[in-house]
């Protein structure tokens, strides 16, 4: 079972971590990002409806963050030089994730490579 999904929008490409599944997650979520990264826990911001903490990587920030009723995730920043397939690698050690370039793309089912 994948342990990420991968998001690409206009705005970014997030990836949530569905073993940090809500908001009382997000501190050890936050820690154990860092710790794979190493880097330092940043001070973590909150709103009314959710947490979130710039983490600065590779001479970039990114924003990890829990809003209400969905994982917590990773955004990185549209045009950003970082892989998101590299960061989920460096957390698990391998790839484990799901990834959907758009969700509005209709689905197609694979192409066989024989003819």
């Amino acid at each position: 079972m994948p342990k990420t999904h991968i998001l690409e929008k206009e705005n970014g490409t997030f990836i949530f971590f569905f073993e940090y599944g809500n908001e009382e997650k997000f501190d050890p979520f936050l820690k154990f990002i860092c710790k794979k990264l190493k880097v330092s826990i940043p001070h973590v911001e909150n709103s009314p409806y959710s947490f979130f903490a710039y983490i600065e990587y590779d001479g970039e920030v990114l924003t990890a963050s829990s809003d209400g009723g969905f994982e917590c995730y990773l955004h990185i920043p549209k045009n950003s030089q970082i892989s998101a397939k590299k960061l989920v690698k460096r957390c698990y050690g391998f790839f484990s994730y799901v990834f959907h370039a758009n969700p509005n793309t209709p689905k197609t089912e694979p192409q066989s490579a024989s003819r």
